[in-house]
């Protein structure tokens, strides 16, 4: 127990010390290992370009807060456009596997200033990825647990990988 509050309270250390060389303005909520999750209340104007570019700038100016000390694994997924400004998401894949509730979002508003950012990164994942049954086998054993063999679904069964 000792030891696994040392781990702790090193990671919390490491991480602020990482926030204090270059602290991001705003509100910051950390959760229990460190690891910063929220930004709020920003006012970043320094990135220029599409929303996409102003996001791909803000990763890799702050990757130290947003990954903490490893070398993070985000890949674009898509830029929601609404009346607030845009939402430019990322998602954290592991071998060409989708972490589950990892999702990155910068919020950018209107004056293409980014205004907050929301951090799933899932840091510590070591694990094998290689499936041991094929997709088509996974929707096999999905269908059996219906108490209705001639289930009709309204689009094709699909079975993906996920962390």
């Amino acid at each position: 127990m000792k030891s696994l509050f040392l781990t702790i309270a090193a990671s919390v250390f490491v991480n602020l010390l990482i926030l204090a060389q270059n602290p991001p303005e705003g509100y910051i909520r950390f959760d229990s290992s460190g690891m910063a999750r929220m930004v709020m209340n920003l006012d970043e104007s320094q990135f220029k370009g599409s929303a996409k570019e102003i996001a791909d700038s803000y990763i890799s100016a702050n990757k130290h807060w947003i990954c903490g000390s490893e070398n993070g694994n985000y890949i674009y997924e898509k830029t929601i456009i609404n009346p607030a400004g845009n939402h430019v998401s990322y998602i954290q894949k592991i071998n060409n596997v989708i972490v589950e509730g990892s999702e990155l979002v910068i919020s950018i508003n209107k004056r293409n200033a980014i205004s907050h950012v929301y951090n799933g990164y899932k840091n510590g994942i070591n694990i094998n990825t290689t499936p041991s049954i094929s997709s088509e086998q996974a929707i096999i054993v999905a269908k059996s647990t219906f108490s209705n063999p001639n289930i009709v679904f309204s689009k094709p069964p699909q079975a993906d990988l996920i962390i």
